[in-house]
């Protein structure tokens, strides 16, 4: 009896309920070779990171060797996700303290450093904000106004399924059209 209490109130208690805070480095790594991984397993060094984004062209979508990594202090995780970013409460003055450090960890360790054989540039994003949900309303009104600006998804709790290299789309396509040598016309 005590058991079955005990699951119903654990399970009515929502992820959304737990704080969590967290802020941004923006990445030049100047190199196609430089991988999502790579960018990851680098700043997993100085503390959580949340996710990687690497930066596309709105135009071209094609990457721009640019990248923003994520760090996050608190007790959230990703469960199911939702249509819209669950509210979560203001983050705990810890949190905050423990996140500032790590990005400026981050800024002062790897501004600089050397990675796949090129110097990377890391700086902290301007117009940060601690609460991830509230980050991502600001792009998305952003978006609205400015068709440039609308780089992220909306929902920042969401993976979003890998795309087909663009690249790789379009020798499939000009294949199927008979453009094998990469001109316009199709062979006689």
């Amino acid at each position: 009896m005590f058991c079955l209490a005990a699951r119903a109130v654990a399970q009515c208690q929502r992820p959304a309920a737990r704080s969590f805070a967290c802020l941004s480095v923006q990445v030049n790594y100047g190199s196609l070779e430089t991988t999502k991984a790579d960018l990851q397993t680098l700043f997993e060094k100085v503390g959580n990171v949340w996710d990687v984004r690497l930066i596309e062209s709105h135009n071209t979508k094609r990457l721009l060797g640019r990248a923003l990594v994520r760090f996050y202090s608190g007790e959230f995780t990703p469960g199911e996700t939702p249509e819209m970013p669950p509210e979560l409460p203001p983050p705990t003055d810890g949190e905050i303290q423990a996140v500032t450090e790590t990005v400026n960890n981050a800024v002062s360790q790897f501004n600089k450093a050397v990675l796949n054989g090129i110097q990377i540039r890391v700086t902290r994003t301007a117009a940060d904000h601690l609460q991830l949900h509230r980050w991502y309303e600001r792009h998305q009104n952003a978006q609205k106004t400015n068709k440039h600006a609308g780089i992220f998804p909306v929902n920042p709790f969401i993976e979003y399924p890998r795309q087909v290299d663009d690249y790789q789309q379009g020798f499939v396509t000009g294949f199927k059209l008979g453009l094998k040598d990469g001109s316009r016309n199709p062979k006689k």
